[in-house]
């Protein structure tokens, strides 16, 4: 019998075909966006549907688009292979799908990605140097964007690890902190749709990445 598997990774956004075998049944096409954040299962469905159709005519089956939200379904329906395809980030996820768990490796795509560090409009830190003790606001330490700020403020000499930092669930919920002083500065994704309205929010970049 035939069995599908398949991953695609769009910045860390990672499609995967499980090694369940081919039925007469709807496949299941598992979508995780991260903490990118203002999003749901509508709006992904919206999003991913027309790939999952494309996906489903090339194999000759009806692919369905379901939204994974917590990491942890994620681990564990890559690990138990309950999904058929997936698309996800952080990227490690989709890459031990593929080294532990049997998934097979698609298609790739590499579009421009940056780590955004921002502050209030207002605020008066004006270089990196200005943040060190201060509240800095991230996603948790798994998600994608978080690993590629660290990174970013690591090369910059600001190691987190050693400054205060305010965990959020999604990045959507950096402005928020930030507006409300419950934090100092942030980090974001420049693909986010947080990068994408930092003005309407009342934010600025104070620094971003090299690609």
């Amino acid at each position: 019998m035939k069995r599908w598997k398949a991953f695609s990774t769009l910045l860390g956004l990672s499609l995967a075909i499980g090694t369940a075998q081919v039925q007469a049944r709807d496949l299941v096409m598992a979508i995780s966006e991260g903490s990118s954040g203002g999003t749901d299962h509508a709006r992904v469905i919206a999003k991913y549907q027309g790939l999952a159709d494309v996906v489903g005519r090339s194999i000759g089956q009806k692919v369905n688009v379901v939204f994974i939200r917590e990491f942890s379904a994620l681990e564990d329906g890559l690990k138990n292979q309950r999904f058929d395809l997936a698309m996800a980030r952080p990227s490690d996820y989709p890459a031990r799908a593929l080294r532990d768990h049997g998934y097979q490796f698609v298609a790739t795509a590499k579009p421009d990605g940056y780590c955004l560090i921002i502050v209030q409009q207002d605020s008066a830190y004006k270089t990196l140097a200005d943040i060190r003790g201060k509240r800095i606001v991230l996603p948790n330490p798994a998600a994608y964007m978080t690993k590629f700020c660290t990174a970013e403020l690591r090369d910059q000499g600001i190691d987190l690890s050693q400054e205060r930092v305010e965990r959020v669930r999604e990045q959507g919920a950096v402005p928020f902190y930030l507006t409300n002083k419950f934090g100092d500065v942030g980090g974001v994704a420049s693909y986010s749709g947080v990068a994408k309205s930092l003005e309407k929010s009342g934010q600025r970049v104070l620094h971003q990445s090299v690609a």
